[in-house]
């Protein structure tokens, strides 16, 4: 997740430069870039939960006794990896808001 942020984030360094250029402040723009990968998060998340569900049916089919797992298993997994998508963002969202925009159109 890292790796694919920086990349998204480097990418998008001369559309954070107009932006910062025209006005828009550094939060502004790290909220944006953020929602950007956090709704590829979102999906993958949600078309795992039945897979997840039937795999693990699947596993305790050949166990005498089963464990019961409720749907706020899924919801707590599901926000852990948006926790951890949020903070991998914005970390690398914030590096680049911040810089000067002149130095980002430059070479452009």
């Amino acid at each position: 997740m890292f790796a694919l942020a920086y990349y998204s984030t480097t990418k998008r360094t001369k559309e954070v430069g107009i932006r910062k250029i025209l006005g828009a402040r550094a939060i502004s723009i790290v909220l944006l870039l953020t929602w950007d990968f956090l709704r590829p998060v979102l999906v993958s998340c949600l078309v795992a939960w039945p897979f997840a569900y039937l795999f693990i049916d699947m596993f305790y089919a050949g166990f005498s006794s089963q464990a019961i797992f409720s749907a706020a298993n899924y919801i707590l997994v599901t926000l852990v990896m948006i926790l951890l998508a949020i903070l991998t963002v914005v970390i690398q969202c914030a590096r680049i808001a911040n810089l000067n925009p002149v130095l980002s159109l430059r070479y452009e």
